[in-house]
């Protein structure tokens, strides 16, 4: 048993995987004609403008994915940081849910041990599961960002009962949007066909969000 459930898991892994590479690809297609995107030399040496922090349980391999085309997208150096452990003290029993507010807490804790970093670096991490925000009549958020620059992005919401590729445009344009956000400080915008248009409150409007910013639209 044992080795068949090993053997499915590699398959649905590899799945995701190719799916994702398809969505990056057609992404570059279609999204993103508007804007000319160069090769560019991922220099390890170069300081980290974003970190990425996946928990456990998050695939490791998609986020190295939305990194590297993060990277092309935006000519910013996107990097995945080792998986870190589950933040258990923040799940709430009741809700099914983790808390916000204290996995961003721990995100920044976790952020003085990150070595090649500016004072401007976005730390970002990346939960299997969902979030809710402390005090706010919300079920859930797909993500949460704070002064500080820490972000936390929940895919459970994102990627529940659709296929994977509609699951990783939704990822990619919560990290793009978060990445406006917190790192560009980009306001809220009222233009339809901003990435940084309000409110977002439900995958619907998420699905209907286009990928780019203000400055990018024609």
């Amino acid at each position: 048993m044992s080795a068949l459930f090993e053997l499915k898991r590699n398959w649905k892994n590899r799945f995701l995987l190719s799916s994702f590479i398809i969505f990056i690809s057609s992404f570059f297609l279609t999204a993103c004609t508007s804007t000319q995107v160069d090769a560019i030399d991922l220099n390890k040496e170069k300081a980290i403008d974003i970190y990425l922090m996946p928990y456990e349980g998050f695939d490791i391999h998609i986020a190295k994915k939305a990194a590297e085309m993060l990277s092309q997208d935006l000519k910013l150096n996107v990097h995945v940081g080792e998986t870190v452990p589950m933040p258990h003290h923040t799940f709430n029993i009741v809700r099914n849910q983790y808390e916000a507010k204290f996995i961003l807490e721990q995100i920044k804790q976790k952020s003085f041990d990150v070595k090649n970093t500016k004072y401007d670096t976005l730390y970002i991490g990346l939960l299997d599961g969902s979030i809710y925000p402390e005090g706010e009549h919300l079920n859930y958020v797909f993500s949460m960002s704070s002064s500080d620059r820490t972000a936390i992005v929940a895919n459970y919401e994102m990627m529940l009962g659709v296929s994977p590729i509609l699951y990783y445009k939704r990822l990619y344009k919560i990290l793009k949007r978060n990445i406006g956000k917190a790192y560009y400080r980009y306001p809220p915008s009222k233009n339809p066909k901003s990435i940084m248009l309000e409110p977002i409150i439900g995958t619907m409007d998420l699905d209907n969000l286009h990928f780019l910013y203000d400055n990018e639209i024609e």
